[in-house]
Parts: structure tokens; C-alpha cells; sequence
């Protein structure tokens, strides 16, 4: 298994960036450009969901939380833990395999 890809998302880079950066952060952990991507990421998540959730946490610093889904064999996890910050971890796991990632970094 690869390193797990890191993406963050800070306030003057929303709103409306969050999904653009999922895509681009997933791509990197599958080894391959966000433009051959072959996917579509309203299959795996509520993309308006996440970002009314995550966005808003950006401008309210009452939030603080975090999201764990699948897409094809990338575990991703959304986590909002500062004022004006949304961290995105996505790694490649073995087909089949489940679980939450490991909070912290190597």
C-alpha cells in the first residue's frame, strides 16, 4: 500500500473547491492525473452533502468533524479540525479491504 495523499482546503480557497480538491487528492493516491480519472464522485458520496457540512465549517468555527467513505480502492477521510482548514486524506488500500485510516501522519 502506498503513503496516503494529503490535500487541505483553507477559507480563501472555498467555497465551491471542495469537491475539485477530493478529485485531484484521489486521483494522486490512485497514481494518476485528476483529468484521467475515470469516475464519478456523486456514485460514492453526497457530494452537496459534504460540502454544506465541510464548506460551512470553514466560516463557522463551531464545526469540527470528520467523514470516511470508499471510492473504487481509496479509503478518503474529510476532517475539519481548525477555524478555517479542511484536511483531505485519501489512500489506496488493497481490493476489498475496509476500515478507517489511521489518524496522524507518517
Amino acid at each position: 500500500m502506498d503513503e496516503p495523499v494529503w490535500s487541505t482546503v483553507s477559507g480563501e480557497e472555498s467555497p465551491g473547491k471542495l469537491s475539485l480538491y477530493l478529485v485531484e487528492t484521489i486521483a494522486e493516491a490512485r497514481g494518476t492525473s485528476a483529468d484521467d480519472l475515470d469516475l464519478c464522485l456523486h456514485e460514492y458520496v453526497d457530494v452537496s452533502a459534504l460540502t454544506a457540512l465541510f464548506e460551512s465549517g470553514l466560516t463557522a468555527p463551531t464545526r469540527r468533524g470528520s467523514v470516511t467513505f470508499s471510492v473504487e480502492e481509496v479509503l478518503v477521510t474529510v476532517t475539519v479540525e481548525s477555524d478555517d482548514r479542511v484536511e483531505i486524506r485519501a489512500e489506496s488500500t488493497p481490493a476489498g479491504a475496509t476500515g478507517s485510516p489511521e489518524r496522524g501522519r507518517s
